[in-house]
């Protein structure tokens, strides 16, 4: 009996939640399957019998808010500091774009430092992230100094070079020809 009392309840949220603009809000489903799914509980428990269980469900959903909620803070999507030509990330979505434009061209760019080891070459890089951590990776280039660079792994760096690409077993890879490497601030580019 509590089964679909709660059944009922959850059948008049889903209903309330579809007509008062809570359900397009706070989640993907349309309005139209979440007030069908709420018909259908309603239905499967019998409206005469839960009529006072849907009511009180619907009040529920009700207050639930009509609009997305906005950030306590400030949500940063790209790079909160002005946005800097020759930044990593523009010379790659300039790569993306034209590709000839690019190569041959000395550029700057800031990064985290992974030294040359175990026959792979330096890198600069950033981390990006799509949805969580688990599907974070580091895009860059590599790098072929002109000196080496005393820098300790994983230490913020700008990098100056000129474009260019190779082959590396089977794969076209970026990298940077001359380079210059310089530690930097974790903020700058």
């Amino acid at each position: 009996m509590n089964v679909e009392r709660a059944a009922c309840a959850m059948g008049g949220a889903c209903i309330a939640f579809a007509a008062c603009g809570a359900c397009a809000a706070l989640t993907a489903i349309p309005p139209w399957i979440m007030a069908s799914c709420g018909a259908i509980l309603i239905a499967i428990c019998g409206p005469r019998r839960c009529a006072v269980s849907a009511a009180a469900g619907a009040c529920i959903a009700v207050v639930l808010p009509a609009a997305p909620q906005r950030a306590a803070g400030v949500v940063i999507t790209r790079s909160p500091h002005a946005v800097v030509r020759n930044d990593l990330f523009d010379v790659l979505d300039r790569l993306d774009a034209d590709p000839a434009g690019v190569m041959g061209t000395r550029v700057t760019v800031g990064g985290v430092w992974a030294p040359a080891r175990d026959g792979s070459d330096a890198t600069v890089s950033r981390r990006i992230m799509n949805c969580c951590a688990a599907d974070a990776v580091d895009i860059g280039f590599d790098v072929e100094s002109a000196r080496v660079a005393a820098v300790a792994p994983q230490s913020w760096v700008r990098v100056t070079g000129v474009v260019g690409e190779r082959m590396r077993d089977g794969e076209s890879r970026f990298v940077l020809l001359g380079a210059k490497v310089e530690r930097a601030a974790p903020d700058a580019r």
